[in-house]
């Protein structure tokens, strides 16, 4: 993780050195002036934000990175979109990873688990935590929040919702509306999941897929086997406008909140390309490998909400994305634990949540839980009538993520086996 609520060290103290016109591609010296003009940039703390003197720019291009560069600068530093910060229970010095490092400790391993997954499907767990566990409510104040350990270490961001996605367009619908179309279009498209793979699936009973690269049970680096089985949708689904700016919006969020996680994924392609793995090299989704649809099975689920677990798949040190779509009460329904961290997380549709979900036992819960629930003739719930199984009607999400098994591959080799032979950590 990483300190954020501190200024990058000098980062824009200094402009970089003014292009020259130059007719010749070379100085006297055998170097390219563009190169030259390159790693001064570099020098000047620009690095991180790409080449904006490659030949391959031209003066508007270059003018824009830079002004995003100076923006994310800004932000980071607090000057501009400013983050409130919360200071909650979490220990990142202490995190609940496995032996290697590489990723986080399996849901049943932890403790409470069984415990916590009845009192989550009996509906008491909303009540255990604010009343018994005091746990902290982290409400939508409309503004970035920024979520920090006991140490001062931010290790999750809540982003607030921005004007593009609400604002109606002539037909007096929004950004949300049409997103929300292009997940069902999908969803209607690939048709029904297997009862197997629902019932595979430890975090609900609703529709979901993974498409991207993984390298679960396999060698080297490939498409999902969904992915594969629905190859044409989901070409299609990535050429929607409003899914292709969300993969951008969420990639340059992941960039400018967390820089150094952001770089580790760009490290990762760069070493697949040395090992000759281009074709699955470059994430499909920005900064990260996998995407995941979550929404209703019709007829059977109305929406989303899911039970406690872990991704315990995903890389430990490294940041999932959640986005939340659909219509529903948000104020009471589905807000987001982090157990460890003992948070209860509002996240109404249109905010990105960014957090280690391989590290934290988390899942969805109903503030409106706390009040005495009826069926509608009056009687007291049954497991039967009232299941938390049956999800959030209206309630849908994506996710964005990186598995450890890619950046096992990319950073030390082809297994956990082969990692430890080199006595090498993980996180280094």
């Amino acid at each position: 993780m990483e300190h954020t609520d501190a200024a990058p060290p000098d980062q824009a103290t200094e402009r970089p050195m003014k292009r020259q016109a130059s007719h010749s591609s070379a100085t006297r010296d055998g170097v390219r002036p563009d190169l030259k003009r390159a790693a001064a940039a570099d020098d000047q703390g620009y690095k991180t934000h790409g080449n904006m003197y490659s030949d391959g720019k031209n003066k508007k291009s270059r003018q824009r990175d830079r002004r995003r560069a100076d923006n994310a600068s800004k932000i980071r530093s607090g000057d501009r979109h400013k983050a409130e910060q919360v200071v909650t229970a979490a220990d990142m010095t202490n995190p609940c990873s496995t032996k290697t490092g590489w990723s986080g400790m399996d849901y049943k391993r932890r403790p409470e688990a069984k415990q916590l997954t009845q009192d989550w499907l009996d509906r008491k767990i909303y009540k255990i935590m604010v009343d018994d566990y005091e746990f902290t409510l982290v409400r939508y104040e409309r503004s970035p929040t920024l979520l920090l350990d006991r140490n001062g270490v931010a290790f999750a961001f809540r982003s607030n919702i921005p004007d593009w996605m609400t604002t109606p367009d002539e037909n007096g619908r929004t950004w949300l509306d049409h997103f929300e179309e292009e997940c069902m279009w999908y969803i209607d498209k690939c048709g029904p999941r297997k009862d197997a793979d629902i019932e595979a699936n430890n975090r609900g009973d609703h529709w979901y897929m993974v498409v991207g690269v993984d390298r679960q049970n396999k060698k080297s680096p490939d498409l999902t086997s969904f992915h594969k089985a629905h190859r044409q949708a989901t070409d299609e689904l990535l050429q929607k406008p409003c899914t292709a700016r969300l993969i951008k919006f969420v990639s340059t969020t992941f960039e400018t909140r967390f820089p150094s996680l952001a770089q580790r994924v760009s490290d990762c392609e760069t070493k697949l390309r040395e090992q000759d793995r281009g074709e699955h090299a470059t994430p499909l989704f920005g900064k990260f490998y996998n995407y995941c649809i979550n929404g209703p099975r019709k007829g059977v689920v109305d929406g989303v909400s899911t039970g406690p677990h872990v991704d315990g798949k995903n890389l430990a040190l490294m940041m999932c994305a959640v986005f939340v779509w659909g219509k529903f009460d948000h104020t009471e329904k589905a807000w987001l634990v982090l157990w460890e961290a003992k948070l209860i997380i509002e996240l109404p549709p249109g905010v990105l949540m960014y957090y280690p979900s391989s590290l934290f036992t988390h899942f969805n819960v109903d503030p409106s839980d706390l009040k005495i629930v009826t069926t509608s003739d009056g009687s007291r719930p049954t497991p039967e009538n009232s299941s938390p199984l049956k999800g959030v009607p209206g309630r849908g999400s994506v996710v964005f993520f990186n598995q450890a098994t890619m950046f096992q591959l990319a950073e030390k080799g082809s297994s956990v086996k082969d990692a430890r032979a080199r006595v090498i950590s993980p996180v280094a």
